[in-house]
C-alpha cells in the first residue's frame, strides 16, 4: 500500500528551495543597500571636496573685495553655472556675520547671481522653495521683497513662516496687512514668537496692528496682535483694547487684551478691567487683578485684597503682587502678622519670594 513518501521528499525539496530564494533575495537587498549607502557617501564626499574647492577660491578674493583692493567681477568671473547656487549658501553665511556697509557688499556681490534661483520659488519641493526664499531674504531684501512677499501664500505652511520670519527680520512693515492675513497659518507655532516677529517689524505697523485686534476674526490671530502691541507698548492700543473686551470676547483673545491694558493702560480704561476683575473665569480673573495693580488707584486696594482670598491660587498670587505694585505694601503687612492663612503669601510677597 502506497505510504505519501514521494510527496513528504517532494515537500521537503521544495521546502529548502523557498528557502535559498528567500536567503538569496535577503542577500540581494542587502547587497544593492550596502551599494547604495557606498555610493550616496562617495557622492557626498566628491560634492564636499568639490565645495571645499570653490570656497577656498573665492574666500581670499572676497576678503579682497571687501578691503576694496579688488573688483567685485574679478570674484564674480570664478563663479560658474555649477557653482552659483553653492556662491550664494557662500555668501548668506558671511551676510549674517556682517552690517553695514559691509553687508552691503555682499549684498552687490549677490546681485547678479540672485536670479538664477527665482526659479526655485516655484520648486515642487517646499524645502527648495523655502531656501530660496531665505536667500533671496538675507542677500537681495530690497530688490525682491515683493517676491518673497507673494510667498507668503505659498501652499506649503512652512514656506509661508519662512517668509514671514524674513520680512519681520528686515524690517519691512510695508508687509505688515500680508503677513496679517497669513497669520492663521501659523497656528503651530508660540503665540509670544508670532508676536515677538510682528513686533520686531517696528512701531510702524501699530496702526494695522490696531486695525487686525478691531475685525472681526480668528480671536487667536487677534489675541497675538494684541501682544504685539503690548511689545510695541503702544499707547494707543489701550483704547482699542476696552473696546474689544467690552463685546465680551473668547477668552484667549480677553486675556491677552488685560496683558495689553497693564502694559499700555491708563486711569481711563480701568472701569471695563475691574468688571474682569469679579468674572467667573478664574484666569481672566487674575490678570484683571494683575492689570489693576498698575492702572488702578486707591479705590482698588480692597478689591485686590479680597482677591488674595480667591479660592484659586493663581489669582490670589496676582492679587497679592498687584496689591504691593498699587502702594498697599502697609496692608500686606497687617495681613503678614495676622493668623490669616494668607499670611503666608503676605509675608513671601514682601520678602520677594514670589516673583
Amino acid at each position: 500500500m502506497w505510504s505519501g513518501g514521494t510527496s513528504s521528499v517532494w515537500a521537503s525539496e521544495a521546502l529548502i528551495g523557498v528557502v535559498l530564494w528567500s536567503t538569496l533575495v535577503i542577500v540581494g537587498v542587502v547587497a544593492y543597500l550596502a551599494a547604495s549607502a557606498f555610493a550616496m557617501r562617495f557622492r557626498n564626499v566628491i560634492r564636499a571636496r568639490r565645495y571645499s574647492s570653490y570656497e577656498a577660491t573665492w574666500e581670499p578674493l572676497l576678503l579682497e573685495v571687501m578691503a576694496g583692493s579688488l573688483p567685485i567681477s574679478d570674484l564674480l568671473n570664478t563663479v560658474t553655472p555649477r557653482s552659483s547656487r553653492h556662491f550664494l549658501r557662500f555668501l548668506v553665511r558671511y551676510a549674517r556675520l556682517l552690517v553695514g556697509n559691509d553687508n552691503l557688499t555682499i549684498t552687490d556681490i549677490a546681485a547678479p547671481v540672485l536670479p538664477g534661483i527665482l526659479g526655485d520659488l516655484q520648486a515642487r519641493s517646499a524645502s527648495r522653495r523655502a531656501l530660496a526664499v531665505q536667500t533671496l531674504a538675507t542677500l537681495g531684501i530690497d530688490e525682491h521683497g515683493a517676491r518673497i512677499a507673494r510667498a507668503l501664500d505659498d501652499p506649503s505652511p512652512l514656506v509661508s513662516m519662512v517668509a514671514a520670519r524674513s520680512l519681520a527680520g528686515s524690517h519691512h512693515p510695508e508687509y505688515i496687512v500680508r503677513v496679517l492675513s497669513n497669520l492663521h497659518r501659523y497656528s503651530e507655532w508660540n503665540s509670544r514668537f508670532l508676536a515677538s516677529m510682528l513686533a520686531s517689524l517696528g512701531v510702524e505697523v501699530a496702526p494695522a496692528l490696531r486695525s487686525f485686534l478691531l475685525t472681526e476674526g480668528n480671536p487667536i490671530d487677534r489675541a497675538v496682535a494684541a501682544e504685539a502691541l503690548g511689545l510695541l507698548t503702544d499707547p494707543v492700543a489701550g483704547d482699542i483694547a476696552v473696546k474689544v473686551l467690552t463685546g465680551s470676547p473668547n477668552r484667549e483673545l480677553a486675556a491677552a487684551l488685560l496683558r495689553l491694558l497693564r502694559t499700555v493702560g491708563g486711569p481711563e480704561h480701568v472701569s471695563i478691567v475691574r468688571t474682569y476683575a469679579s468674572g467667573r473665569d478664574h484666569t481672566l480673573r487674575a490678570l484683571a487683578l494683575s492689570a489693576l495693580g498698575t492702572i488702578g488707584d486707591a479705590s482698588d486696594i480692597e478689591v485686590l485684597e479680597l482677591g488674595m482670598f480667591d479660592a484659586d491660587p493663581w489669582v490670589a498670587i496676582n492679587a497679592a503682587r498687584a496689591l504691593l505694585e498699587a502702594g498697599g505694601r502697609e496692608r500686606l503687612h497687617e495681613i503678614a502678622q495676622s493668623e490669616l492663612p494668607q499670611s503666608t503669601l503676605a509675608q513671601e510677597m514682601i520678602a520677594g519670594g514670589v516673583t
